[in-house]
């Protein structure tokens, strides 16, 4: 500290002013970033249930269409917990509809919630639908279970997912939401379907 005051005194003119703007800077930073983990120390202290008998589940599957992959996923969401729901959001009434008819072909037990979307919004009237949810179940843990394709190129990866990946990010800093991946891996060698 003696030796940068000296510095500082005997050199200012050529430069040394800089030391007294960059030293401050620096000290406040470090400073900053060791209150940050400070906090995240303190916070991580706090007991949160540990027990598995502790947490309950809100399963809530996003489906886009009636597919291997959203079958698949809404599988999976059955093995985590028996309190499942599926939502649907379009904005059209007509394909809500036929989804509704669709989804009562398929003969499942877990109820279908659609939403009406304006301007074919998906995130908005999605996390308004689970902050209804929360306020309903306060003390359960909402798990958002995403199906995804995995595309055998890696080229391939930007047609499939946009949505999946929007929806990840939205959901990333929600309090209380966990969010799951069930991949489907394509096979690049089957033939597509004629409609």
């Amino acid at each position: 500290g003696i030796v940068a005051i000296i510095v500082v005194i005997t050199k200012f003119s050529h430069g040394a002013w800089i030391i007294c703007i960059v030293i401050p800077m620096l000290i406040l930073v470090m400073r900053r970033v060791h209150n940050i983990f400070q906090r995240a120390a303190a916070e991580l202290a706090v007991s949160t249930p540990l027990d598995p008998q502790d947490i309950h589940h809100t399963v809530i599957v996003p489906v886009s269409q009636l597919n291997r992959v959203a079958r698949q996923t809404l599988a999976y969401a059955r093995s985590i917990s028996q309190n499942v729901t599926a939502v649907h959001v379009s904005d059209n009434s007509e394909e809500l509809d036929e989804f509704q008819h669709k989804w009562e072909t398929i003969g499942t037990d877990i109820p279908l919630i659609l939403i009406e979307s304006p301007y074919r919004a998906l995130i908005g009237p999605l996390m308004s639908y689970l902050d209804e949810v929360e306020k309903q179940r306060p003390g359960d843990t909402i798990t958002v279970v995403l199906p995804e394709f995995v595309a055998h190129h890696l080229w391939e990866h930007i047609l499939h997912n946009q949505t999946a990946l929007r929806l990840k990010a939205a959901l990333l800093f929600r309090p209380g939401t966990v969010v799951t991946s069930v991949p489907y891996h394509l096979e690049s060698n089957i033939e597509p379907v004629e409609q």
